[in-house]
């Protein structure tokens, strides 16, 4: 797929910032972390729990763009307002940095700048990858390759906690809820996956793990 390569680490410099400037904050779940429109008056890292990023048109319809984890990071773009809103899926721990230290900061550091090239650059490819699996796959390959890019981001070959209901999950693959209920239960009688209540799932294959892996890369 053409989109920008970017390397397999991020630098050090938002590490660095965020452990020597980064205040703790708590959000629980359910609750929203910045409103979409709201001035960005900081720069945040996840350290526990699942975020969703979520863009509401006018009219009140909501895209869900991400889900976003421990070690990511929200607000590193130069926009002065959310372009969507930050909530918590579960209970959420962050670092907050000040946007105008960041700001200060970047100007001086080239370790910064490049992590946050890095991180930028992944978040382009993490929307073009969800761009070409909604735009050219059925609803259950699309429900396929959600559950084994989660399932490769958190290095699990077991039981996997889904703190994300169904339709979040619908909401980010631009499917109903009842048609993702369908594609999991497909999965299941199929042998893709095994199911422990509606929150951990399983991969059953070790193609299916592979393959996993490759998307999330």
């Amino acid at each position: 797929m053409g989109v920008l390569a970017c390397s397999d680490h991020c630098g050090d410099g938002l590490d660095g910032l965020f452990e020597k400037y980064g205040t703790t904050v708590k959000a629980a779940p359910g609750s929203t972390i910045v409103h979409q429109g709201a001035v960005s008056g900081s720069v945040y890292r996840i350290l526990r729990g699942c975020v969703r990023s979520s863009f509401y048109s006018s009219e009140g319809d909501r895209k869900l763009l991400q889900f976003l984890g421990a070690g990511d990071f929200l607000g590193l773009g130069d926009g002065d307002r959310w372009a969507a809103s930050q909530e918590a899926v579960d209970t959420v721990v962050l670092e907050a940095v000040p946007r105008r230290l960041f700001e200060a900061e970047l100007l001086k550091d080239p370790a910064l700048q490049g992590a946050v090239r890095h991180e930028l650059c992944r978040k382009i490819e993490a929307h073009a990858a969800l761009l070409v699996l909604t735009a050219q796959t059925t609803a259950v390959d699309r429900v396929r390759m959600f559950l084994k890019g989660y399932a490769a981001r958190r290095g699990s070959c077991g039981f996997i906690a889904l703190p994300m209901g169904r339709r979040d999950i619908a909401d980010h693959l631009g499917l109903s809820m009842e048609t993702v209920s369908r594609a999991f239960s497909t999965l299941k009688s199929d042998g893709e996956i095994a199911l422990r209540g509606a929150s951990f799932f399983r991969l059953l294959t070790e193609a299916g793990a592979k393959e996993g892996l490759a998307h999330a890369a």
